[in-house]
């Protein structure tokens, strides 16, 4: 299965795949009460996948929970040949995905354990690999994948931004039509905007939630989060010749605040020499 999701802010263009591993071999004829096991075909794996994005400003990072529950529906198959009953099960061992190129320590456990967990990156996104133990017809697995999207610096590369005034990051989602969701959690006193797919608002007294509800087509769904909360921004007063101004800016980025005011204490007096206003 294939998708294409954003890097935000630019519209979706990167290709995304998630997948179990491939049909293996053609198995060989085995004398009665045999039983091979081959690895299944990926049309065959049941997926839902309700993640959770948490903005943890005081941290500067998102932080990102994906709960899967993985069904083997792959049926044995039972034939008779010269040699006798041949019977084959299919299981799965792992559980491929993406994730955005920014998200880092990426961890993946199921009933308590940890579970091996590789990756790859891609142009515009990173591959995930899962190991689990052989999931075999009927059988099902719930697993959780957390991982961080840490917030770029003032000025950087980083389409992620996650500060104590204003936080931006695009948020996707997993699993198989109508069986994935997505919930978007933000401390109280933010005013949620952005673009993509729709996403329902609720505030309460200690944060603010953007939900999607069940999702059509989980592959290709994304919602790029824009977030202010002015009454975190700086108020620093600037004494321009015995008038203040104040400067209201990110608290994370100084560089930006000492800047501007540093061009109003020095300059505004001089432009009012130039113009004689």
């Amino acid at each position: 299965m294939t998708t294409r999701r954003p890097s935000h802010p630019r519209p979706p263009s990167s290709g995304s795949v998630l997948a179990a591993a491939a049909l293996l071999a053609v198995v060989a004829v085995l004398m009665p009460g045999a039983a091979p096991t081959i690895r299944a075909a990926e049309d065959d794996l049941r997926l839902s996948a309700d993640a959770t994005y948490r903005v943890v400003p005081a941290d500067g990072e998102v932080r990102v929970r994906v709960d899967w529950k993985a069904t083997n529906l792959q049926p044995n198959t039972v034939r008779r040949t010269p040699s006798g009953i041949l019977t084959t099960r299919y299981f799965y061992d792992r559980l491929l995905f993406t994730v955005p190129i920014e998200a880092r320590e990426i961890r993946a456990t199921s009933g308590g354990g940890r579970l091996s967990v590789s990756t790859r990156d891609l142009e515009f996104s990173r591959q995930v690999t899962v190991r689990i133990p052989n999931l075999y017809y009927r059988q099902s697995r719930s697993m959780r994948v957390d991982f961080v999207l840490p917030g770029g610096k003032p000025r950087s590369d980083s389409d992620v931004r996650v500060g104590r005034a204003f936080t931006t990051f695009t948020a996707w989602a997993w699993g198989d039509a109508n069986r994935g969701a997505v919930r978007i959690i933000l401390p109280s006193g933010f005013d949620a905007e952005g673009y993509g797919d729709d996403v329902t608002q609720r505030t309460y007294d200690d944060r603010v939630e953007l939900t999607s509800g069940r999702i059509a087509d989980p592959l290709d769904w994304y919602r790029v989060v824009v977030a202010d909360r002015p009454t975190q921004l700086t108020q620093v007063d600037v004494d321009t010749g015995g008038r203040k101004i104040v400067v209201r800016a990110w608290p994370e980025d100084v560089t930006w605040r000492e800047r501007v005011s540093d061009v109003l204490t020095d300059g505004l007096p001089e432009l009012e020499k130039m113009i004689g206003r």
